[in-house]
């Protein structure tokens, strides 16, 4: 099992959608439209846009549409990330024009939304006011998609992870409210669910590629022992102790860790794969 943070993408799921376009291939290089936006100027949504389009070869290469469409989906969380809770992206418009093509895509910002009410529920290792100290969101702030991402799902994540609960998860259901159909600006009130899993103990540490180093000296370098309750900082910090003795190629947490977890025993067996430096 690889274990990556959760990204913030989660919250487009609670907050709106990209429509579709259709998979038809241009040949020739498309000029992108957007229309029906007030708040963002279209310099910073294609700006946006442009940046994620002009990193894939698949866009330069063929215009992929599903290229667009993730692109799209970054633009609407920067919309998402500064406060504009339900802001869609609708289905863009394929157009031929005299110059070339030109794809019409429709923005509706929505309304502002500030924090209301926030509930915690289920949360047991640490209290809700623990909890809401790690990200300090209060009533009457922005409510901004991309800093409720990084408190949940990074900050929270990492301190659960701490402390061995390796399958944290959390889950907000937005409620929001407009004084009327008219106001510039709402109120979002939030229910947070927690559900912390179980803490996994260490079952084994195995070390693969480790070519003619010993074993025994680099459990030694780790911080963490066979029957320890599982710390990300710690393993991590073990990593580095690692890597720093210029014997393999830098480790990554993910890409070179395989975690294998027993729900039953609530056990971790963890394989660290090391490629000798040459």
């Amino acid at each position: 099992m690889k274990m990556r943070p959760r990204s913030i993408l989660v919250l487009v799921l609670l907050l709106g959608t990209v429509g579709s376009i259709s998979a038809q291939e241009a040949q020739r290089e498309p000029v992108l439209v957007l229309e029906g936006n007030r708040v963002f100027s279209r310099q910073e949504l294609l700006g946006v846009a442009d940046k994620c389009l002009a990193a894939s070869s698949n866009w330069h290469d063929r215009h992929d549409s599903e290229t667009l469409e993730y692109c799209l989906r970054r633009t609407q969380l920067f919309m998402i990330g500064r406060g504009y809770l339900r802001a869609v992206i609708g289905k863009p418009n394929r157009e031929d024009i005299e110059r070339g093509v030109r794809i019409v895509v429709p923005i509706q910002e929505g309304v502002l939304y500030r924090l209301g009410e926030i509930q915690i529920t289920d949360s047991k290792l640490f209290s809700p006011a623990q909890l809401l100290e790690m990200g300090s969101p209060k009533t009457g702030d922005i409510a901004s998609g991309e800093a409720i991402g990084e408190w949940l799902y990074e900050r929270v994540a990492k301190a659960y992870g701490n402390f061995g609960y390796l399958q944290y998860a959390a889950e907000v259901e937005p409620e929001f409210h407009l004084a009327s159909d008219a106001a510039r600006e709402g109120v979002v009130d939030l229910t947070i669910n927690i559900d912390e899993g179980q803490a996994f103990t260490i079952r084994t540490i195995k070390f693969d590629g480790n070519g003619n180093v010993p074993e025994s000296i680099l459990r030694r370098e780790m911080l963490l022992r066979n029957g320890d309750v599982f710390s990300r900082e710690r393993f991590n910090d073990s990593l580095k102790i690692i890597n720093q003795m210029g014997a393999f190629e830098q480790i990554d947490s993910d890409k070179d860790v395989d975690y294998r977890v027993d729900n039953e025993s609530a056990r971790l067996d963890i394989t660290i794969h090391l490629k000798k430096r040459t």
